[in-house]
């Protein structure tokens, strides 16, 4: 029994150009994907976000962000008067680098 030929079914000869290429296919994909999930687990993909205004405040003031503001609304003012320092930089740094946007209003046809 341990020393008998592997013998195959007439049938399979057949397939064997099937099979082959199915078992290519996917040795194929499981590369790519242990490729791909090792090349995330690598390095992330995305840098930390900003969530709070304590974040937001270091980041303007190192200068990796920008904070604007649409001019003639109470945002500036609001951050120059504010209490806490965090928000004193913030409109500190809107002020000096003009960081405001105008808003457009779209006219209305008259008939």
């Amino acid at each position: 029994m341990l020393k008998q030929l592997l013998s195959f079914h007439e049938d399979m000869k057949k397939w064997k150009l099937v099979i082959g290429s199915w078992l290519m296919f996917a040795v194929t994909i499981s590369f790519i994907y242990s490729g791909t999930l090792l090349s995330f687990l690598a390095s992330p993909s995305e840098p930390k976000t900003v969530e709070t205004f304590q974040e937001l405040s270091v980041a303007v003031a190192i200068g990796t962000h920008r904070v604007y503001g649409m001019k003639g609304t109470f945002y500036v003012p609001f951050l120059l008067n504010s209490k806490d320092e965090e928000f004193e930089l913030i409109g500190k740094k809107m002020v000096e680098n003009n960081w405001t946007t105008l808003v457009w209003k779209k006219r209305q046809k008259t008939l």
